[in-house]
């Protein structure tokens, strides 16, 4: 009994040895992680002084992710293979409408496996009910499927100039309306602190 337990030992060091540099080269990859669950929220696509959630996602990159949205990768496009300068990809058919991204769920290297993030993934889309989501999100009814984003994108970026002073316009009266609620709380803290 006591060979087989050597024997086993034996075999035990022999496979560390020989699988040491790849299983330390697998753990600094996958200590380079910095994912988890990420919400974008972006202006409604007919009134653009309104802001909605978006998107919802999960990745392993927070940074490469968000770049991969907007238009960007470090991934061939056909290929797959990782290269050094970023390419041109498709962008989102939302990336045009003021988008943020906001980190929901962040996680530590060692959790971030698919097999947490697809459903942390899901409880997220069913709490926040994204209108750009297509996959685990078709029973939400304000749901807008992606041939129509794209079609809408289309339209926006037919419009021109009057359509970007427009938009500039309904951001000024968000920001506008923000600061005064801003300075209302500060006229009431101000009026407390000088009738005490």
């Amino acid at each position: 009994m006591s060979m087989l337990y050597i024997a086993l030992g034996s075999l035990a060091a022999l496979v560390l040895v020989i699988a040491w540099v790849p299983l330390k080269r697998w753990v600094a990859k996958c200590r380079r992680r910095r994912g988890g669950v990420y919400l974008w929220r972006v202006d409604h696509h007919l009134n653009r002084s309104r802001r909605i959630n978006g998107y919802v996602g999960e990745t392993v990159s927070f940074y490469f992710r968000a770049r991969q949205h907007m238009g960007t990768s470090n991934y061939a496009f056909a290929g797959g293979k990782r290269v050094t300068t970023a390419v041109k990809v498709p962008a989102q058919a939302w990336s045009d409408l003021n988008p943020v991204c906001h980190k929901v769920i962040k996680l530590p290297w060692w959790l971030c496996w698919k097999w947490v993030l697809r459903p942390l993934e899901t409880l997220v889309i069913l709490c926040t009910w994204p209108i750009y989501n297509d996959a685990k999100n078709r029973w939400n009814p304000r749901r807008i499927p992606k041939d129509i984003a794209k079609a809408q994108r289309a339209t926006r970026d037919g419009y021109g100039a009057p359509y970007a002073f427009r938009t500039a316009v309904a951001h000024g009266k968000r920001w506008m309306f923000r600061a005064a609620g801003v300075l209302v709380i500060l006229t009431g803290l101000v009026g407390w602190a000088v009738t005490r």
